[in-house]
């Protein structure tokens, strides 16, 4: 990973990131597996007595569908949103539409390789759904009686249509175009986007090391024995996780973080060569992890500002463990 290094930010910073970083927007969409119905369809009730509860008080919601392929290829858009996140530059703040990710021009051949990898699974997977989604929708109306709408359901053949991944990539400043147009207005706008990008710095800074320290931490807390004196569990995404935070993070570190750079360092020495098998059934080196991730812990802890330790604000829902 090049990142970026101390030349380029000499300068405008803000003007650094517009010009080494690209806007990505992904749009997924799938079918509703469930919807909110009226109130006054539901009936209430408490060990089968009738309840004075007003209705209006009541949100309710039918099933409309019960399919493990469905819910698999929600997972697979899932997954790629949560990747999207890890590679981009996150904020302690929404400051970007849902579903877009600031990131690195040297990070988005693997975003984008990612997004295709995903359609393709998608549409693997919709190929498979076509043929049973008759009998999904006929169980659907069995089980929901007066409650089912047959336009709740699309066709079988527009299943293709439904499920999709949609993305773009854009700059973060002006249209290039619009130099050749208007030299003047490209570089009016281009300052005010610089000056956007400058102004959210230290947000940036603040929300890397509270990703870096909600991954530290955990790990460290797995590595410490419970009060029996057995062995937690580490799953292994945990660590890689890590690993995959400590190999992006030049990228980006646009606000050249140079504390954080130094506990990354400390990270990527302990688990030179160490993968998560071995640091579970070392004890050696499973310790030399855990006092190093804790004092880790310890010295990104102070580096975080109170109003830092906010939830980090991502584009889009959480990824699904």
């Amino acid at each position: 990973m090049t990142g970026f290094d101390q030349k380029d930010l000499e300068g405008n910073v803000g003007m650094v990131v517009l010009e080494k970083c690209v806007l990505l927007s992904l749009v997924c969409s799938s079918i509703g597996m469930t919807k909110t119905i009226n109130s006054e369809f539901v009936e209430v009730s408490k060990d089968g007595i009738s309840t004075k509860t007003d209705k209006k008080s009541l949100k309710a919601q039918k099933i409309l569908l019960r399919s493990k392929r469905i819910a698999k290829i929600n997972g697979i858009m899932h997954k790629t949103q949560g990747f999207l996140r890890a590679l981009s530059i996150p904020f302690t703040k929404k400051i970007t539409k849902n579903g877009t990710y600031v990131l690195p021009y040297d990070l988005v051949v693997q975003a984008v390789n990612s997004i295709e990898e995903a359609k393709l699974e998608v549409s693997q997977e919709v190929q498979c759904l076509i043929p049973e989604y008759p009998s999904l929708v006929a169980d659907s109306k069995v089980s929901l009686g007066d409650l089912f709408n047959s336009d709740d359901y699309p066709p079988s053949d527009s299943l293709a249509d439904v499920f999709t991944m949609e993305y773009a990539v854009t700059p973060l400043g002006p249209p290039q175009k619009l130099k050749d147009m208007d030299p003047d207005v490209y570089e009016k706008l281009k300052e005010q986007a610089a000056q956007r990008w400058s102004d959210e710095i230290n947000d940036i800074q603040q929300a890397l090391r509270v990703s870096f320290q909600k991954l530290i931490s955990d790990v460290a807390e797995k590595l410490t024995s419970d009060e029996n004196g057995n062995k937690k569990r580490l799953r292994d995404n945990m660590l890689d996780k890590v690993v995959y935070f400590l190999d992006t993070f030049n990228s980006r570190n646009v606000g050249n973080d140079s504390e954080l750079s130094a506990l990354v360092a400390q990270a990527r020495e302990v688990l030179s060569g160490v993968d998560g098998q071995v640091v579970k059934s070392n004890s050696k080196i499973r310790e030399e992890v855990a006092t190093t991730f804790a004092s880790i812990t310890k010295t990104v802890n102070g580096m975080i500002k109170e109003d830092g330790k906010r939830k980090i604000s991502f584009t889009d829902e959480e990824e699904s463990e």
